[in-house]
């Protein structure tokens, strides 16, 4: 009961935030004004949500294929350990220059390797970095939780004569899930916010197009709006993580 009304009292709050800000806006915002820019800042939402969203559920996808080469080669669980590391330690903006302008200084091998037109696109360039990054992280989630697991429950699936794969997939990995649902949702949130860096290389989320129209218009109401746009964001995507993890809660009760 106390966890379910501190959600509650959160999301209460999270609303009265978005519905004060909502009237900041709307008494610094002229109406005409603000449906004059209102495409550009569905456009930049939407290159938000492309963003996080595409580059997390690949990220996914790539995470299991680095969970399971590493639990079955432990030469490459050291490949794997130390790119986790260099990721996690490096900051996201300096991953993303490196790419960006890095990818310029080596344009006549890119160019060799037909590459190149791939490269000087800067939504390329985010997206690989933002899956680079994310792939690091989930993997070391999953990992996490699969290590998790009780030593006993490995030894009963090695008395039954499985063979790494399969302990993986049939013993291990469904009980990891139920502990990485909450971890991976703080990583798309994370995903969310971090995709407000995509600016500085010229693609323009929510947070870029916001910038671009307060060099306009010189109004803080649009930078209040796009906050109160990334808290609902966050918010939504907390309460379907939380819905979701009480559901795999409920069904390892039965």
């Amino acid at each position: 009961m106390g966890a379910k009304a501190a959600g509650w009292s959160l999301l209460l709050l999270t609303c009265a935030g978005v519905a004060i800000a909502a009237l900041a806006v709307s008494a610094s915002i002229e109406w005409q004004e603000f449906v004059e820019y209102l495409p550009r800042l569905a456009s930049g939402l939407a290159v938000t949500l492309f963003l996080a969203g595409s580059s997390f559920l690949c990220g996914f996808l790539l995470a299991f294929a680095l969970l399971f080469t590493g639990y079955v080669n432990r030469w490459a669980a050291i490949v794997i350990r130390q790119y986790q590391n260099l990721i996690r330690y490096t900051p996201l903006l300096a991953q993303l220059y490196l790419v960006y302008y890095g990818a310029g200084e080596i344009s006549v091998l890119l160019e060799s390797l037909n590459l190149w037109w791939l490269f000087r696109e800067p939504m390329f360039c985010v997206l690989l970095v933002f899956l680079i990054n994310t792939t690091a992280y989930q993997s070391f989630i999953l990992m996490g939780c699969v290590a998790n697991v009780s030593k006993g429950q490995r030894e009963a699936g090695l008395a039954l004569g499985l063979r790494p794969l399969p302990l993986m997939l049939k013993v291990l990995l469904p009980q990891a899930l139920r502990y990485s649902v909450k971890p991976l949702g703080n990583e798309l949130v994370g995903m969310i916010k971090a995709s407000s860096i995509a600016s500085v290389v010229t693609v323009f989320d929510l947070l870029g197009e916001t910038n671009a129209i307060f060099g306009e218009t010189f109004n803080l109401g649009y930078f209040l709006l796009a906050a109160a746009v990334y808290v609902a964001l966050v918010e939504a995507t907390r309460i379907v993580v939380d819905r979701f993890s009480g559901r795999l809660a409920g069904a390892k009760a039965v």
